[in-house]
Order: structure tokens, then sequence, then C-alpha cells
């Protein structure tokens, strides 16, 4: 089943991150952005997606996201 997430509040980061099974690795630094390689924190998470059981992040960085999505639209 597709799991789509539309938009998380600032407040809300930890609870998603909880529920994706990700909030230790939130919380020990390593989860990393799927472009730049960055640690992905709670304050610089952008997008998520879920890939071949994976779940892949974005960072806020704005070319980060923006090739984040391009991929997103291309594999659709």
């Amino acid at each position: 089943m597709e799991e789509i997430f539309r938009a998380v509040y600032c407040e809300e980061v930890a609870d998603l991150f909880k529920m994706l099974g990700l909030f230790d690795d939130l919380m020990q630094g390593t989860l990393v952005c799927s472009i730049c390689g960055s640690v992905i924190t709670a304050t610089n998470f952008r997008a998520a997606t879920r890939k071949s059981g994976d779940i892949l992040l974005s960072c806020g960085r704005e070319d980060c996201y923006n090739q984040f999505m391009a991929q997103e639209l291309r594999e659709e």
C-alpha cells in the first residue's frame, strides 16, 4: 500500500519520524539526505518518499528538494 504525506507542520516532524520508525535514527543523526548526503535533522527535513521498501529523505536545501521532487515526478 502506498502512503502519501502532503504536509507536516514543524511541530509534527517528530511524530512523523516516530510513525515511520525512524525517530531513534533522527535523534542519533544517522539519517541522511538522499541527494547530498547531509545529516537530516528535525529542522532541516523537507520531504520523504518510500522506494522499494526504503524511505528516502530530502534536506531543506532548495537544490536538493528540487532534484528530489524531479526524481519523484519522473518515476510516477
